[in-house]
């Protein structure tokens, strides 16, 4: 996706490319010193008070439709030499004696967590104390999250994001969110696992451990629902709940199929279905494919869901506007067509797709009489 990047920086600097969301931040560096010879490691991007690093991703990054404004930092002689000895063998093993300026550079501080995690002992408290800062590093190495510093641990949305991570980052959050029925309840909802860090009282209500490892678990898999419809088919002891199957085939009507039979009969949920993807209406319970408002609903939008139209239903006057005589050739699996994808550049040119794969597609052997007589080789003499 094309991009606008308008660029300012100290004296008046004003640059404007044009470029990719694909690209990295680097990508733009090498941009920005091939126009204004300003070397890339002299460059430090950030986009509103968000510091960039080189391997950053331009679409990763917050910006209005297909314009991003960046500001451009000059980096001090200091700040680039030390950025160019975090890059050669022995440099992150030097932290220790850089000034406090280098120790709390944030893109500086990255560099060497993508070299050595443990570069962070020697990181500023007052990166430590940030949770962009430890994400940031967190997403170069997961190690990172140990040198977090331990007011972050009582921050009940920096323990849950950290919980994506591992459920066992939760051994450092705080005795209060230990004791926290809501934190934990949302915590179990990510990770189950996160019971197993929860303070002793906590886990000896049985009922509230109960509450946990379902209903912590059926906001987790709503929220799967709503990206991917057709993990239903997973979600066994959840196929009968209606406002689980309701979000399933909002995403993906085809999770109709998972659904328990006396959801597939609720009329609500398969229109639902339906309206998302016409061809659910074959896992509609046959009451319901025998409904005419039903399969209207599946006609209107896609016409090759006569492939599921009771043949009883062939003769209604009503349907037979939607052509439902030219019913596909089905085949021997529950009166389904069975199909093949189409291999030939011809077939494929003409906008054809799909084959039929019963016995008719088969190609007739040609009979011996077409061929003649078939030819013996002659007996040697010898």
């Amino acid at each position: 996706m094309a991009l606008e990047i308008e660029i300012r920086g100290p004296g008046g600097l004003v640059l404007t490319l044009t470029g990719e969301t694909s690209w990295s931040v680097l990508d733009v560096k090498q941009k920005v010193e091939s126009e204004k010879g300003i070397a890339t490691h002299v460059q430090a991007l950030s986009a509103g008070t968000r510091k960039l690093c080189d391997i950053d991703l331009l679409s990763s990054i917050v910006y209005d439709a297909s314009q991003l404004s960046l500001t451009l930092h000059r980096r001090t002689a200091d700040q680039t030499h030390w950025l160019k000895l975090l890059e050669s063998q022995d440099g992150p093993g030097r932290l220790g004696q850089a000034p406090d300026a280098i120790r709390s550079d944030f893109e500086l501080m990255l560099v060497a967590v993508g070299r050595d995690p443990a570069t962070l002992k020697h990181a500023h408290q007052k990166l430590l104390g940030s949770s962009d800062f430890i994400f940031a590093a967190a997403r170069r190495n997961p190690d990172a999250l140990h040198y977090a510093a331990k007011a972050l641990w009582t921050q009940p949305d920096f323990v849950l994001e950290a919980l994506t991570y591992s459920w066992r980052w939760l051994d450092n959050m705080s005795d209060q969110l230990r004791s926290d029925r809501a934190f934990i309840l949302r915590a179990t909802a990510i990770n189950r696992w996160a019971l197993q860090c929860a303070s002793d009282d906590v886990r000896a209500d049985k009922d509230f451990e109960k509450l946990c490892l379902t209903g912590g678990r059926r906001q987790y898999i709503m929220d799967l629902m709503r990206d991917n419809g057709r993990s239903l088919c997973r979600a066994h002891d959840l196929k009968n709940d209606p406002e689980i199957v309701t979000t399933a085939v909002n995403s993906n009507g085809s999770a109709l199929e998972y659904a328990a039979p006396e959801l597939q009969a609720d009329r609500a949920i398969v229109m639902q279905a339906i309206n998302n993807d016409p061809m659910a209406l074959q896992w509609a319970a046959p009451e319901l494919k025998c409904d005419r408002n039903v399969l209207v609903a599946a006609l209107e939008k896609d016409t090759r869901a006569v492939e599921w139209v009771p043949r009883e239903l062939m003769a209604d006057q009503f349907l037979k506007a939607y052509n439902i005589s030219k019913r596909p050739p089905l085949g021997r699996k529950g009166g389904t067509a069975i199909c093949r994808p189409s291999s030939s550049v011809t077939l494929t040119k003409a906008g054809v797709t799909e084959l039929p794969a019963g016995r008719n597609s088969r190609r007739p052997r040609r009979p011996a009489s077409a061929t003649g007589a078939r030819r013996t080789r002659p007996l040697n003499p010898h």
